[in-house]
């Protein structure tokens, strides 16, 4: 029986992705119980899971990378050194070539090289597929023509630090 975690009302119809996911599973022969938890519960529970006692096989996260530098976003999820407790590879997932490539990547001050690295350590996370990406939200804004310097973040936040209003 395959176990997955899943918070209550954290994301847009999380449960109604995970319960498709289930059904996915169910059709090619996979027993699937979902477990669900209340946001602050699911946090404490996942952050606080180790590699060979974790009660889950698989969860539903969302993540969102605020510095918008590929090395936050691929290290703290893949990199083998970032399991959780420490930081946020829930799936416990290892590849040395991941990691050399990521630890390159960081170290390299070519901003040409560090593509070329992430796309290498990228590419072998898509081979492995230590996670199975369901959703990319598009987060759409609206304000009036009349003010300016609002900023949306790709995250979904707005960043109103310098915006005046035109009179």
């Amino acid at each position: 029986k395959m176990i997955i975690w899943i918070p209550d009302g954290r994301y847009i119809q999380d449960r109604r992705c995970s319960e498709a996911v289930a059904g996915y599973l169910k059709e090619i022969g996979v027993d699937v119980e979902l477990q669900t938890y209340e946001w602050a519960t699911y946090v404490s529970k996942l952050l606080g899971s180790e590699p060979n006692t974790a009660e889950y096989d698989a969860v539903l996260i969302s993540f969102a990378v605020g510095t918008r530098d590929a090395d936050r976003g691929m290290a703290s999820i893949y990199e083998s050194t970032q399991w959780v407790p420490k930081s946020f590879n829930m799936s416990f997932y290892a590849n040395d070539k991941v990691d050399a490539a990521l630890q390159a990547a960081r170290e390299e001050t070519d901003q040409q090289e560090r593509l070329r690295l992430y796309g290498e350590a990228g590419k072998q996370i898509m081979e492995d597929a230590p996670a199975i990406f369901l959703v990319s939200y598009e987060f759409v804004g609206a304000y009036s023509n009349k003010v300016h310097g609002v900023q949306f973040d790709p995250n979904g936040g707005v960043r109103v630090t310098g915006a005046w209003l035109e009179k």
